[in-house]
């Protein structure tokens, strides 16, 4: 099962770099993925780049993924880090993307899921602008999932805006 995730964000990459190489035009696009996918209890959560999984169990948020960033990368291998990380210039700077080469490191995670959890997928339009007390707040609210995803959008917006926002909401 996680090799299927792999290998469909695999061929996405493959689909996108294909384009970018036979198109001047399209050049050094790419992009970010996050899929989910469920066999029986457990959740698989395949990466490349910052787009982020959130699991709401309960009253708590736990991030799933681990950006691919410089920042991240240096702290992985034991190089110094600036102390504020979230005001460095370079926390955006990815180590990888799909479509941007011809090959990725899809990044699985899983858990096993319990009845009333919480999934969020979303980009970093969205968590860079409305940190995780404010996403939990949200998400543990009686609101119906539309209401929820919409409210994430209106804070993002409200808080700068300032990329583009990506937000899918699952309840278990």
């Amino acid at each position: 099962f996680v090799l299927l995730l792999r290998e469909a964000i695999e061929y996405a990459n493959q689909l996108i770099f294909q384009k970018a190489a036979g198109n001047p035009a399209y050049r050094g696009m790419g992009t970010t993925a996050t899929a989910a996918a469920l066999f029986g209890p457990h959740l698989f959560v395949g990466q490349v780049g910052d787009s982020r999984a959130y699991l709401v169990r309960g009253k708590k948020i736990v991030q799933l993924t681990r950006d691919q960033t410089f920042l991240n990368y240096l702290a992985e291998i034991g190089a110094e880090v600036p102390a504020d990380p979230e005001t460095d210039s370079r926390k955006s700077i990815l180590t990888q993307a799909v479509g941007t080469s011809e090959t990725v490191d899809v990044k699985v995670t899983y858990t096993k899921l319990r009845q009333a959890d919480r999934l969020l997928l979303c980009s970093d339009g969205l968590y860079n602008m409305v940190k995780s007390p404010e996403l939990l707040n949200v998400m543990v609210s009686d609101e119906t999932l539309p209401n929820k995803a919409s409210q994430l959008i209106k804070k993002a917006n409200a808080n700068g805006g300032t990329d583009n926002i990506t937000v899918i909401l699952v309840e278990f």
